[in-house]
């Protein structure tokens, strides 16, 4: 790519990487609340592999005095941030996660967006905008490691839906989402991966129903070849989890709240620039990280600053916005939580608002699509980066309660680090940890084995271990 002729879309590419690496890392060395789970696994990935040379950890010692690793639905082994971790201490490990994954995510919209728009310009632009959309700014803030790699979705989108008539290599392709999609269940992202493979679903039904760029046929077997492509590849994860969380089960936490609760936290996520806090009467709440979405009010801007062109159907506009604001109201509302509640893995998940993410890609299809049919003005390339931008701002007050970096990674990660238990997979109180544990607040080595399903026939209890059994567990070299 020439690069004069295409300095724009260099120089909004650095903007991309420059302005989110200030944005998630501006109090360092204070860092977001779910840090203090995933920084201390990152150190123990790094720890594990420069002194002893260990790339596989089955276990860790590092907290609740032993805990599964591999087979942890949170863990994150073999991903792709495992594998920058072994080569980077953490949080320069973080730094080139973030640069790889806003990178694609800006480098991926450019070349989904060249089925609707034929300006070079804009399409930079409105690659930016979907980079910096707040979603993935402040989850990568708050420690949502796994949420920034639902910028990939329009990648996932333009090799799988990029052609009416496949080849054989064309549908080969379809192994790139695949491998991004199984990389999200590696990661510990079980929600990431089900509102991935939701948001392309949407999409394509709704491209089918009306955008009309979608082959229904080849989009449909290609669609499938990638999703049922990336659970092969994630099987062994996927298998691991579930015999784990066969052993360790958690009740459903999907929110029932009523129809009003729903339409304001809808219309809020939708619509509005800026997170809030919410509670309602009945006692729901979420962060106003939760409510961070606000893709929409940006590129809403262009539409509304484009209605002049009599070509925009302001019909189809309230059509469409329609259609995302009424699913919304069920996504939110939680009325199918009683459907899941049986289901591995969809019963452990929670807060519904961030399944709101399904509708970027389609929100950014159908502005694109509009797009393609009017001019380009100089106040949309050099002004609508700067109201993005703008946006992102406006959500500096996420309320996180932080820690400073070295107060939940700075411990001897030798062994000394017992007393920490932080484990989501026994509830966030640690409800669902077997309570002679907890009453012996974490002080000896236990069997983690035992927490497998496919094990606890040969265990009496947790076991506590002792001797030997404890070297190894501390070396990390505890295997089945």
């Amino acid at each position: 790519m020439n690069f004069k002729a295409n300095k724009l879309f260099y120089i909004n590419l650095c903007v991309v990487n420059v302005f989110a690496l200030i944005f998630i890392f501006r109090n360092y060395p204070v860092m977001g609340h779910d840090y203090s789970y995933y920084l201390p696994a990152l150190h123990d990935f790094y720890y594990a592999f420069t002194k002893y040379g260990v790339l596989f950890l089955e276990y860790t010692s590092q907290k609740c005095s032993g805990v599964p690793v591999w087979a942890n639905p949170s863990g994150m082994t073999f991903s792709l941030v495992h594998f920058f971790s072994l080569i980077f201490p953490p949080p320069i490990s973080l730094v080139v996660y973030y640069v790889v994954f806003f990178s694609i995510s800006y480098l991926g919209c450019d070349r989904f967006l060249k089925r609707f728009v034929n300006s070079n310009e804009l399409r930079s632009v409105f690659s930016l905008a979907w980079s910096l959309q707040t979603f993935l700014l402040v989850r990568s803030f708050v420690g949502h490691m796994q949420f920034v790699t639902l910028g990939l979705l329009p990648l996932y989108a333009y090799f799988i839906f990029h052609k009416k008539v496949y080849s054989f290599k064309d549908r080969l392709l379809c192994i790139v989402p695949a491998v991004f999609l199984a990389n999200d269940i590696y990661m510990g992202g079980a929600n990431t991966f089900i509102i991935s493979t939701a948001g392309l679903v949407f999409y394509f039904a709704f491209d089918v129903l009306f955008l009309k760029n979608i082959e229904k046929k080849s989009g449909l077997i290609s669609l499938f070849l990638s999703i049922s492509s990336g659970i092969v590849l994630a099987y062994p994860k996927l298998s691991a989890s579930l015999d784990l969380i066969r052993n360790v089960k958690r009740e459903v936490s999907f929110t029932v709240i009523d129809f009003y609760d729903s339409l304001v936290v809808t219309i809020n996520i939708l619509f509005s620039p800026f997170s809030i806090d919410y509670q309602s009467n009945a006692g729901w709440s979420f962060g106003n990280w939760e409510a961070a979405n606000c893709l929409l009010p940006g590129m809403f801007f262009f539409l509304l600053y484009k209605l002049k062109d009599k070509k925009v159907e302001l019909s189809n506009l309230v059509k469409y916005f329609s259609i995302f604001l009424a699913f919304g109201v069920l996504i939110n509302w939680g009325i199918y939580a009683p459907l899941v509640k049986e289901i591995p893995i969809l019963n452990s998940l929670h807060v519904n608002p961030r399944f709101m993410f399904v509708f970027n890609l389609t929100i950014l299809a159908v502005i694109a699509s509009f797009s393609s049919i009017l001019s380009v003005d100089r106040i949309v390339i050099y002004f609508y980066p700067f109201l993005i931008i703008l946006t992102a701002l406006g959500n500096l007050n996420i309320s996180t309660l932080g820690q400073p970096y070295l107060a939940f990674t700075g411990m001897d990660v030798g062994g000394n680090r017992l007393s920490y238990c932080y484990e989501p997979v026994f509830g966030y109180g640690l409800e669902k940890m077997p309570k002679h544990i907890k009453d012996s607040n974490f002080k000896s080595l236990i069997d983690p084995r035992c927490y497998l399903n496919s094990y606890k026939d040969k265990c009496d209890s947790l076991s506590t271990l002792t001797g030997e059994d404890e070297k190894l567990l501390r070396d990390y070299k505890l295997s089945l």
